[in-house]
């Protein structure tokens, strides 16, 4: 798999992942809203939504209806109670129900209570709804702490005859109620029918002195956004109306509306800032695990490549220097950078190829001095014998000889002959490198060529007779070659195997034909072979390095010529010696 595709693989996983957790977190931030919202609504309306969940989530047991706990808790911390009636009115069920609520019901008792055509000291709500096949009915009750009060005051106010009040005026209520009053810092509004606040007792500052239908609605049934509970009462006889406004213990001295600070609002505000600000931090998390998890990698490698530019071919090591940071424990690359394999492979691959290129500099640079050493030697030591006697030719305090003359030209001839066939070499090596002769191969019958041209090689008075053996076969064998080329690849190496070796060295020159085609030529001789550091440097060494006045045949370059000469022409040479053992050179085609 590629590495573009490896990476959007990965970045559309962990998106996805990213996305599915945020979209977990809405829903379950929206569950606990809703729950919230829910608990809420209870609170404030027990009687129309608490009694419908009671219903909804109660089960039939033996022992009838079987009802939530926690909904149960809800009736109790509301100073309310509950029954559950059967159909034919008896009271199956009752929970935190005071001495004074009846335990059971004749038909129309009920009724008249719910809709206040007869007394009740209990506010009833009913809920009716049918479970597996029978009829259950719930009876809620709840006496509120203001309405009673309200009662009370009203009660005791048409007691004393209803006195006439004027406006402005302050309401007397009797002793005990005032008290109750200071103590809950409630205060009591008396109403004209058009709303107008015709008396009042106890009442703050900022409390309103004006009223309509949809301030007393709102104030009734949203006590919790203005922290008041609120209780009226309508006198039909008068067109007045009584209200009495008890401040919650938390919320003494607030009047007017706060709907930023409703319980709804707080919910909705508390479960959005909690979804946004897990977000963020995912995604503050997911991006640190991005740069940790594919940039630290990226980064590395750009301090990797930075090392290579300064020369430093090894890759980095860790901060504490032991080991590879990029590598894993199974010589592997590590999980975090295996993203990266490709790249990281080629880094190494780029890494070991510039340190062997350098090492192979080094080598190229010493020996290219050496070269130029050798080369300036051998140059320099016949241009001084040329030197030489051209001075003492040029000396007019001698007279020489003729025979002396000749002698001095027959030198100069020499050592001039010996430079121009070293500068001749040291160009063709240079063109044969660079590509800039055409290999011109024509195709040679290679059993009888090899033998003329082993035969005119070792024709050299130089090298003694019967030294060379040249052994071909019978059978024809066809080879394109460059002849020229390959009778120099022969004079070279008949040459070194001869001139080298002590007088005794006998050479084996064998035409081969490969298993499979092609054909390779061998020159093995029992000379005294060479050390493996020599073998290596055969065909690098561009010169003799020893004087001409030992060897004056040959430039020193014949090893050279011939490996460039083979390859030029499509071969390769082998070479395979010990010391002491004679050495086997193989001129091979494949």
């Amino acid at each position: 798999m590629s590495i573009k595709r490896r990476l959007t693989i990965r970045y559309i996983l962990q998106l996805a992942l990213a996305g599915l957790f945020i979209l977990i977190l809405a829903a379950l931030t929206m569950y606990w809203m809703f729950q919230k919202l829910t608990d809420i609504e209870i609170k404030r309306d027990f009687a129309s939504v608490g009694l419908s969940m009671l219903i909804s989530t109660s089960t039939i047991g033996p022992d009838g209806l079987q009802f939530d706990p926690e909904l149960l808790n809800q009736v109790k911390a509301s100073g309310s109670w509950l029954q559950s009636m059967d159909e034919q009115g008896r009271i199956t069920k009752s929970y935190f129900t005071p001495g004074d609520v009846p335990s059971s019901y004749a038909p129309g008792e009920l009724i008249d209570y719910w809709n206040g055509a007869k007394p009740f000291p209990y506010q009833l709500s009913l809920w009716m709804e049918e479970k597996e096949g029978r009829n259950y009915t719930l009876i809620y009750g709840s006496r509120s702490r203001a309405y009673s009060m309200l009662q009370e005051i009203v009660t005791q106010y048409e007691t004393q005859g209803s006195p006439v009040i004027s406006s402005g005026t302050a309401l007397k209520l009797p002793e005990q109620l005032t008290a109750n009053i200071d103590r809950l810092r409630a205060w009591v509004q008396l109403l004209d029918n058009k709303g107008e606040e015709i008396a009042s007792y106890n009442k703050p500052g900022d409390a309103l002195t004006r009223y309509n239908a949809q301030e007393l609605a709102l104030r009734t049934q949203y006590r919790d956004n203005y922290g008041i509970e609120l209780a009226s009462h309508y006198d039909a006889e008068t067109g007045q109306t009584w209200v009495l406004n008890i401040p919650e213990p938390d919320n003494i001295g607030r009047s007017s509306p706060s709907f930023l600070l409703s319980p709804e609002l707080k919910v909705l505000l508390i479960g959005l800032a909690a979804l946004i600000s897990t977000s963020f931090i995912v995604f503050v998390l997911l991006s640190l695990w991005y740069g940790h998890r594919f940039g630290a990698p990226v980064l590395y490698m750009m301090n990797w490549i930075q090392a290579l530019g300064r020369g430093n071919y090894g890759e980095p090591p860790d901060r504490k220097g032991t080991r590879k940071r990029s590598s894993g424990k199974r010589n592997g690359w590590d999980r975090r950078y295996r993203v990266y394999s490709e790249v990281l492979d080629s880094l190494e691959s780029l890494s070991s190829t510039l340190r062997r290129d350098e090492e192979h500099r080094r080598i190229a640079d010493r020996t290219r001095e050496e070269w130029i050493a050798g080369v300036t030697h051998d140059l320099k030591t016949p241009l001084s014998s040329i030197m030489g006697y051209a001075h003492m030719l040029e000396a007019e305090s001698y007279s020489w000889t003729e025979t002396e003359v000749r002698q001095f030209a027959h030198t100069i001839t020499e050592k001039s002959t010996y430079m121009d066939v070293l500068i001749n070499d040291l160009s063709l090596t240079y063109r044969l490198r660079n590509g800039d002769i055409p290999c011109e191969n024509t195709q040679v019958e290679m059993s009888a060529y090899l033998q003329e041209v082993v035969n005119r090689a070792a024709s050299n008075p130089a090298y003694g007779g019967d030294r060379v053996i040249c052994q071909t076969s019978d059978n024809p064998h066809i080879a394109f070659i460059h002849p020229a080329w390959f009778e120099r690849v022969v004079e070279n190496l008949v040459a070194n195997a001869l001139l080298h070796n002590p007088q005794e060295t006998v050479l084996v020159v064998t035409l081969h034909t490969r298993s499979g085609g092609g054909m390779a030529v061998t020159f093995s001789d029992n000379g005294n072979g060479m050390d493996a550091e020599t073998a290596d440097i055969l065909f690098e060494r561009y010169y003799r390095g020893t004087s001409t006045d030992i060897s004056p045949a040959g430039s020193g370059l014949g090893m050279a010529i011939t490996k460039e000469l083979v390859q030029a022409m499509g071969g390769r040479i082998e070479v395979k010696t010990k010391p002491g053992k004679g050495t086997n050179i193989s001129l091979i085609w494949d």
